[in-house]
């Protein structure tokens, strides 16, 4: 339904400047989906466990660059100019030149088709865009021994093609600076010379200059306009797998415990910052026999969390309530170690969470809480433990295909 609402909101974007682009995630390279494919094709255990764990690493590395930035301000989508220039050419042969100047592509905001088709497995994203027709016009002058001619071309060309992949892991990073040849290519093309009578070969020319040099600028402009398409694709796609949602996290949930001496009191309003550098790694991928269960083992590390928290301390005898103070924290470390299977999550999963040097200390210079903050420390960590394994495994099961929809024995 997210993802739905968000290519929703994509194509009313797109459409209200006269485009449209659409996303889709090929369900096959989900990691889990490899299961099914490699068993149903005989392929050994060693290699489906190589396979899963390489799937499930690419994975991990687009949800860890996207760690704390899905509620960013997305970047505009980029659109096509319907006029493209390219810079002056020439077609040479034995005896003659042909020069092409003011040369423009038009046409390219008229295309049939602009799909982008994200491969977790695969680790890239395919992206397609079709044109019935585009158009080059500009001025030629043909050159030899005995002639200078000057006139108009126009060369049309149909069923022109894009389609190549990009980087879905590290997107950022590795993702192309230009295009290889083989990314565009056309049906047909036709062409029309002023003063052609008087010229030779202007259909060899023409096609030199259209594969050499004219399609070769166009795959590398499409490349470059359609960067924050597959960008923006890769972040809405990503999105429910993304488990540090934010820098910072205001959504922990309030706990309340009894301190030694009878009072209960209350932790509330947690606020958690530093979640966006958390490392997350594959760390095994293993076969149970006896169940039939694939097994995942993946390990989280966050480093250098801060916050605050509320604090109340209700009196258990009179009931009242001391002042709200405002609680500062850090923590050191937290490792996750999370174990699942990956056909039924929703039957085994096991998120241990370890703390480690976790500190607080009040806000304000009053110090009736001071011998108890011992105690309402170790209840904030234990906050912390449960929101985390707890919210790692829901967040797991939601995400896989396998979902709840498994009998668990």
């Amino acid at each position: 339904m997210r993802s739905t609402l968000i290519l929703i909101m994509m194509c009313i974007a797109l459409l209200s400047a006269d485009s449209a682009v659409n996303w889709t995630v090929d369900d096959n390279t989900v990691p889990e989906s490899l299961l099914d494919l490699m068993r149903n094709n005989y392929y050994s255990n060693d290699e489906i466990h190589k396979a899963v764990f390489w799937a499930y690493k690419f994975q991990y590395d687009v949800i860890s660059e996207y760690n704390g930035r899905v509620f960013d301000v997305e970047s505009p989508l980029e659109y096509f100019n319907d006029v493209l220039i390219l810079p002056k050419t020439r077609a040479s042969s034995i005896n003659s030149n042909i020069i092409f100047e003011n040369n423009t592509v038009s046409g390219l905001t008229d295309f049939n088709s602009n799909n982008v088709v994200i491969k977790w497995s695969q680790d890239q994203v395919d992206t397609k865009i079709t044109w019935k027709e585009l158009q080059i016009v500009g001025k030629y002058t043909f050159v030899d021994e005995w002639k200078y001619v000057t006139g108009k071309y126009q060369i049309f060309v149909e069923d022109v093609v894009y389609q190549t992949n990009t980087p879905l892991s590290k997107n950022t990073e590795l993702y192309p600076s230009s295009a290889p040849n083989s990314a565009i290519s056309y049906r047909k093309f036709r062409t029309t010379f002023t003063e052609h009578y008087s010229i030779p070969d202007e259909f060899s020319a023409a096609r030199y200059v259209l594969e050499n040099v004219v399609l070769g600028h166009i795959a590398d402009y499409t490349l470059k306009v359609t960067r924050k398409n597959v960008t923006s694709a890769i972040r809405a796609a990503v999105q429910p797998y993304v488990q540090y949602r934010n820098r910072s996290d205001p959504h922990f949930p309030a706990t309340t415990d009894r301190l030694d001496d009878g009072r209960s009191f209350t932790i509330s309003d947690l606020f958690v910052d530093g979640l966006d550098t958390a490392l997350q790694k594959v760390n095994a991928v293993w076969t149970e026999p006896s169940t039939g269960a694939v097994m995942i083992a993946v390990g989280h590390t966050l480093h250098n969390l801060s916050g605050t928290f509320n604090l109340r301390i209700v009196s258990g005898v009179t009931e009242l309530q001391q002042p709200v103070r405002l609680i500062d924290f850090s923590m050191d470390r937290i490792n996750l170690s999370i174990t699942y299977d990956v056909l039924r999550p929703n039957c085994f999963c096991l998120a241990t969470v370890q703390v480690y040097k976790a500190t607080t200390w009040p806000r304000d210079d009053r110090d009736d809480t001071a011998g108890h903050l011992q105690q309402v420390t170790a209840a904030f960590v234990n906050t912390i433990k449960d929101h985390l394994s707890v919210g790692t495994c829901a967040t797991i099961v939601k995400t896989s295909k396998y979902g709840t929809n498994n009998r668990c024995q």
